[in-house]
């Protein structure tokens, strides 16, 4: 039962019992069969450790969903957040603000070439919608192509675009995917014996399958520098760049993965820094500026100096 404390704030149960319980009667768990979750609760953290409520400690090798690579609690966010919520906990999209103004700026300074506008989501999965949803909208196509060894998220969209087994579940979803193999060398899809065989295979099936697709329907590819929670697979040198070459026959490009930026011959360039947060929901899209806005659909612009005042 919860109460509040001395200083009127809501104060809860932490002690390990208590804890597991509500969690097993009250929490549902993503990816997993409920009846088997048995979670170890976290009572803090600091650095590469996390601790239970009886102060057991662990040490963090998976980084939680490999998004806490600062560390725990580190004290330059921790100060940046209080500081924040002290000032202001949420601005409207409608609105300008100094800190978003400033994180955008930073992120063009990072992002290749001319990619200088930056539209903030609340997490990677959302940010791939948007870059395909962009894709659509610049294009005028409708089909994205998407590994089978992927995992994009998991809002409809982004359970949609995801290539392996719990994408499952959730079809039918979003139309409009088509699927492609991705090199991974210890088991070949292309029964290569090389990584050069493998590149090349790699791409050439790439190529066979936009051609087969219809390259004129194909707005966009989206693919993992680094395919992530399906293995930890490292392409071959050459096809990554191998795909940024085979734009002619394609729209374009969403790229998501660990690596840092670099230059993309695509339309879009899309990730989520995993690395560099500190597990705070964050991601953000980086596109270059509408060179002909009246291809763009035109919405009715709002003054926001009439919103709340008087008239």
């Amino acid at each position: 039962m919860s109460m509040l404390d001395e200083t009127g704030l809501l104060a809860f149960p932490t002690d390990e019992e208590t804890v597991r319980k509500n969690d097993m009667a009250h929490v549902l768990h993503s990816w997993a069969a409920q009846g088997h979750i048995d979670a170890v609760p976290i009572a803090g953290g600091e650095g590469a450790w996390f601790w239970d409520p009886n102060g057991r400690r662990y040490l963090d090798f998976s980084s939680q969903l490999v998004n806490v690579n600062i560390g725990y609690q580190h004290p330059r966010l921790v100060a940046a957040v209080q500081e924040q919520a002290g000032r202001m906990v949420t601005v409207s999209p409608a609105f300008a603000n100094d800190a978003r103004s400033e994180a955008a700026r930073l992120i063009a300074e990072l992002a290749p070439g001319d990619l200088d506008m930056v539209f903030f989501t609340s997490g990677g999965a959302e940010a791939n919608e948007m870059a395909i949803r962009m894709a659509r909208v610049h294009s005028g196509r409708h089909k994205i192509l998407s590994a089978y060894r992927s995992y994009h998220g998991s809002t409809a969209g982004a359970s949609a675009l995801t290539g392996e087994p719990r994408r499952w579940a959730t079809e039918p979803g979003m139309p409009g995917v088509a699927r492609f193999w991705g090199p991974n060398l210890y088991r070949s899809p292309f029964h290569a014996t090389t990584e050069q065989e493998e590149c090349e295979r790699a791409l050439q099936h790439l190529r066979d399958t936009i051609v087969a697709e219809g390259s004129h329907t194909v707005a966009a590819v989206i693919l993992e520098t680094v395919v992530g929670t399906n293995g930890i697979l490292v392409p071959p040198d050459g096809y990554l760049a191998g795909v940024r070459e085979r734009r002619a026959v394609r729209g374009g490009t969403t790229h998501r993965g660990p690596s840092a930026w670099r230059p993309r011959h695509g339309l879009l360039h899309q990730r989520r820094r995993r690395g560099q947060r500190d597990g705070h929901p964050d991601g953000a899209g980086a596109l270059r500026p509408a060179q002909d806005p009246g291809r763009l659909p035109q919405l009715p612009r709002v003054d926001s100096r009439s919103l709340g005042t008087d008239r």
